[in-house]
Parts: C-alpha cells; sequence; structure tokens
C-alpha cells in the first residue's frame, strides 16, 4: 500500500508537470491543493490515531520530497514542508530515538531553521536533499514492515 500511495502521487505530480502550462509557483501551489485533498481522503477512512499518524508522515515524506524535486530552493517554500515532516516523525513514538531517518530530517530541519526566509539552498544542497529524504523514506517504510 505503501508503494502504491507513492507512485500515485508521483504520477500526479508526473502528469501535472507535463500537462501544466503555468509557473512553477501555480504547480506547487496545485500540488499543495491537491496533495490537501489526497490527506483528507486518507484520514478519513482512518480508525486509529496511529494509522492516522503514519499516514500522515508518508504524506508529509512525498510533499517535501516532490517540492524538493520541482526544484523548489526557497527555504521559506522549503521550511514548512521539512518542518511539517519533522513533527510528525517526533510524534511517532515507536521510532527509535536513533532512527536514521529520523536524523537526516532533522539535520534539514536545523539547516533550514536558521536561514532567512529569503534565503535559498544551493543546487548541490536541494540534490542532497532529495538523497537524505528518499533514504529516510525508504528506512521509515521498511520499519514499517518489520
Amino acid at each position: 500500500m505503501l508503494k502504491v500511495l507513492r507512485r500515485n502521487t508521483d504520477y500526479i505530480v508526473l502528469q501535472l508537470w507535463n500537462e501544466s502550462e503555468t509557473d512553477g509557483q501555480s504547480k506547487l501551489k496545485t500540488i499543495e491543493e491537491m496533495r490537501t485533498k489526497i490527506l483528507h481522503s486518507l484520514l478519513r477512512g482512518t480508525r486509529s490515531l496511529s494509522n492516522m499518524n503514519l499516514n500522515l508522515i508518508i504524506f508529509r515524506f512525498i510533499t517535501a520530497l516532490d517540492c524538493l524535486r520541482l526544484e523548489t530552493r526557497d527555504v521559506d517554500n522549503l521550511f514548512p514542508n521539512i518542518s511539517d515532516l519533522y513533527s510528525a516523525i517526533n510524534a511517532m513514538s515507536s521510532l527509535p530515538a536513533d532512527f536514521n531517518g529520523r536524523i537526516k530530517v532533522k539535520k534539514w530541519f536545523d539547516k533550514l531553521s536558521v536561514m532567512a526566509a529569503t534565503d535559498v539552498i544551493t543546487e548541490d544542497e536541494r540534490r542532497q536533499a532529495v538523497l537524505d529524504l528518499e533514504q529516510s523514506y525508504n528506512e521509515f517504510t521498511e520499519f514499517l514492515n518489520r
């Protein structure tokens, strides 16, 4: 189910990227609106708080990754997504404190939290963030499947 969710979300982003003629900010806004609808539909069918938090963490990972894959480098666009992801991960008490995925997300949370809203990360930093978040997401899904 986790893989299907990710593929569905990736398909939405790719479809929007290929068919839309609007600028990058409009794409991000449209993607965020679509994500909100997807999240509400996921949470509506969730019966327990722990399942709701799992869905929320997955949603936050995918949102942050898609934002970075759309080559967003502005701190004021990146930080809210990373902050939301970090908060969701911290709310999951069953994750070990030394969980590598949490450490990598915290690294980006700490880095972006001290930057000004008008700052921009470099292309190398963006690529590293994608790699770190992808690894964290994969480690998270592996943890769930244990």
